[in-house]
């Protein structure tokens, strides 16, 4: 399954932003594709803001408080896993 998504609002006091950096795509479970060094977690915001179309490939279940999407389009290729969000 792969999912397109548009848009969402911003990060909340306590949460670290995690920005989307490898242009080609990638798996989102890969710590070196995010700035910082790591995956977003269930507190954390996820930020895919990078211009282009590219496409986020799933290697497991995944959670974050929140996405943006600032510009490009973003594929989400969840290969049967979830990516929850907690504050939509």
């Amino acid at each position: 399954m792969v999912a397109t998504v548009l848009g969402m609002a911003g990060p909340g006091f306590g949460q670290t932003a995690y920005l989307w950096m490898e242009p080609a795509g990638g798996f989102y479970g890969t710590t070196a594709n995010w700035d910082p060094i790591g995956v977003p977690s269930a507190a954390d915001y996820a930020e895919f803001e990078i211009s282009g179309a590219y496409t986020v490939s799933f290697d497991g279940d995944y959670t974050a408080s929140y996405m943006d999407f600032g510009r490009g389009r973003v594929a989400f290729d969840l290969r049967g896993y979830t990516y929850d969000l907690t504050n939509v």
